[in-house]
């Protein structure tokens, strides 16, 4: 069974979120200019570690959905696992 192109979409959605996310860590991590507290309020006061927060929320939102419409549409609809008695 072929995927369907949302799945893709939300799919490959996760990846590029995910990516972009850890970028940004990477960014804000690799400053050497402070050492301790001081370096953790500096990253904190950081665009790039914020945007790799919600890189991260996006796509743990992205990979909700994608389990949700994996789940859909490749789970066909099917009949009681306990079979029905006709009378």
């Amino acid at each position: 069974m072929a995927l369907q192109a949302p799945v893709v979409g939300v799919w490959l959605a996760t990846v590029a979120l995910d990516t972009v996310g850890q970028l940004a860590f990477k960014h804000v991590a690799s400053d050497p200019l402070a050492s301790g507290a001081a370096r953790w309020r500096r990253m904190a006061r950081q665009p790039w570690l914020w945007l790799g927060m919600a890189c991260y929320a996006f796509e743990f939102l992205a990979w909700t959905a994608r389990k949700l419409s994996a789940a859909s549409s490749y789970c066909p609809a099917r009949q009681s696992a306990v079979p029905r008695l006709k009378w």
